[in-house]
């Protein structure tokens, strides 16, 4: 009776350090799947911070790429109005020129009329 009485408080005792060791087990389970899930939301607040980062840097880009092509059409269309005033000055020029070049023409005729007359004259 007494090696029976010993063999159950043996066995209880073995069945407790089983439960214990389940137990600890069952914790260290549980903190690793905290610890896991607390490295991944770090991970994941830090991809979102990256993400917003590098959408706010792309944003700016954008804006300033933006603003660089306003700057170029502003030079073309400034460009472009020089081009038109240059063209027309140049047939403006090229208007006096051939009324220059008329009464040119018409300077000469008469120098060689006068002279004609000149030398009929002597």
């Amino acid at each position: 009776s007494r090696k029976s009485g010993q063999d159950q408080i043996s066995s209880l005792s073995s069945m407790l350090a089983a439960e214990r060791e389940e137990k600890t087990e069952a914790q260290r389970a549980r903190e690793a799947e905290a610890s896991a899930r607390a490295s991944l939301e770090a991970k994941l607040r830090e991809a979102t911070v990256s993400e917003r980062s590098f959408v706010e840097r792309l944003r700016a880009e954008q804006s300033e790429q933006g603003k660089e092509e306003a700057r170029l059409a502003e030079k073309v269309q400034e460009l472009e109005a020089a081009l038109a005033a240059s063209q027309a000055g140049a047939v403006a020029a090229e208007g006096k020129d051939s009324g220059l070049a008329e009464k040119l023409r018409e300077l000469e005729n008469a120098l060689a009329v006068s002279q004609v007359a000149t030398a009929a004259a002597e």
